[in-house]
């Protein structure tokens, strides 16, 4: 299971004080639409959202994480032309340390 960050947003680099995805990995997303003081932050919400739902359904069943879920839900309004697309994101979390659970740890 290949649960790195570039291995999901091919190009994604960081350093101890940022954190860099390139527009190629957010398909769909324009540079003006993602230009940090004229963009507009729902644009590249969603097109965040649905690289990584694309990356995680791109994986083999079994090689997902098992403790991270990424689903996806649409509904569309004839009426009014429009389509509601919602993402889910679910983690199991260590309660101890507020952190996302090892895939290694055993389910108990």
């Amino acid at each position: 299971m290949n649960l790195t960050p570039s291995h999901w947003l091919p190009g994604y680099t960081a350093t101890e004080s940022a954190v860099s995805i390139p527009l190629s990995a957010l398909p769909g997303l324009s540079a003006a639409e993602a230009d940090a003081s004229t963009g507009d932050i729902r644009k590249v919400a969603r097109a965040l959202f649905a690289a990584l739902h694309a990356a995680y359904l791109g994986e083999e069943e079994d090689a997902r994480p098992a403790k991270m879920r990424l689903d996806r839900a649409t509904v569309v309004d004839e009426s009014t032309d429009t389509t509601t697309r919602a993402y889910t994101a679910t983690f199991q979390v260590a309660v101890s340390e507020e952190d996302v659970v090892d895939e290694d740890e055993e389910e108990g």
